[in-house]
């Protein structure tokens, strides 16, 4: 999980730990591990570390990059599920995304822009961090 005091990823934590004790009685071990936010060198020497333990599945916020392919490939070669959360890591087939839909979002957001502004037209700019 990506390191820091970002509320949204401290509300993703509360509710893992609050869930690590009631998993224990079924005999399943959760684990968060913190890797430094939008660093994908350190998160690809993680993955590559976990890539080689035995783990039944790794949920990741990824970030998508050069960088992280052969250890999600890794990964994905000793059939580790991985399941991203909130970013989507198209290189990686048959991974599973838990997120936003980023196209329904924004159809949406510029309706309520259009109808907040009785329609006509609006031009929509905006950019992706690779």
């Amino acid at each position: 999980m990506p390191a820091g005091a970002n509320t949204f990823f401290q509300h993703v934590r509360a509710i893992i730990n609050h869930k690590v004790e009631a998993a224990s009685l079924s005999s399943i071990s959760i684990e968060i591990q913190d890797v430094p936010a939008f660093d994908a060198k350190r998160l690809a020497e993680h993955l590559g570390e976990l890539a080689k333990s035995e783990l039944d599945g790794l949920a990741v916020v990824g970030l998508e990059g050069d960088a992280l392919l052969a250890p999600l490939l890794a990964l994905k070669k000793n059939r580790i599920p991985v399941v991203s959360l909130v970013s989507a890591l198209p290189s990686l087939e048959e991974s599973t995304y838990i997120g936003i839909h980023n196209v329904v979002a924004g159809r949406t957001a510029a309706r309520l822009v259009g109808m907040a502004h009785g329609g006509g037209r609006a031009v929509f700019s905006s950019s992706s961090v690779r």
